[in-house]
């Protein structure tokens, strides 16, 4: 918990630094987040993790950016994610959850045209959040931040619409009166559309 704080103050001190001296546009993205997974493992290591499938979903992200010669985006960026819904292994629903992400991005591709491929990368930390169903309805269990991972393949059109497909893993901790008990981690695919300004 404490690293994943120092990690966050870290993360959040060079997105300032980097707003302040470098981002020169930002992209707003609008995405469909597939059905995916959930993975709770014991905090301790001494339970088999267990899987379940999520729901489907919808994000909005916003990316401040600058460049670094013709082929290099970099920035800063936040995705909120709407709650989704995972279901337990009778079919019912386990509760809902959500992940917001802040992080790092880079975007790599070649000189920009009408039509620019894109590498996207993205790393940093994600507040994590579920409903009470989700918590099994105590008070003492609390969720915690986590990490955040992205990858994937896009194109600019124009230079100011873009297409994304990302590939996504955000991590989080169930706490028990302050405790880390389980480790959450939840892995989706996300198409978006969005439009730089």
């Amino acid at each position: 918990m404490r690293k994943f704080m120092v990690w966050g103050a870290v993360l959040v001190c060079s997105m300032f630094m980097l707003a302040g001296n470098a981002i020169a546009g930002g992209t707003l993205k609008l995405g469909l987040d597939s059905a995916g997974t959930v993975n709770f493992k014991d905090s301790n290591g001494t339970a088999a993790s267990d899987d379940y499938d999520v729901n489907s979903g919808m994000s909005l992200a916003m990316e401040g950016f600058g460049t670094a010669g013709n082929s290099v985006d970099f920035g800063v960026g936040i995705e909120l994610q709407t709650y989704r819904e995972v279901k337990s292994t009778s079919g019912t629903s386990g509760g809902s959850f959500q992940f917001v992400p802040i992080y790092l991005m880079m975007r790599l591709h070649p000189e920009m045209s009408d039509f620019t491929p894109y590498l996207a990368l993205q790393a940093g930390f994600s507040i994590f959040n579920a409903d009470d169903k989700f918590k099994g309805y105590s008070s003492s269990v609390t969720t915690g931040p986590g990490g955040h991972f992205g990858f994937g393949v896009g194109a600019v059109m124009n230079k100011s619409f873009l297409m994304e497909l990302l590939v996504t893993n955000d991590t989080g901790v169930l706490q028990v009166n302050g405790s880390d008990v389980l480790d959450v981690s939840y892995t989706k695919m996300t198409f978006s559309i969005g439009v730089n300004f």
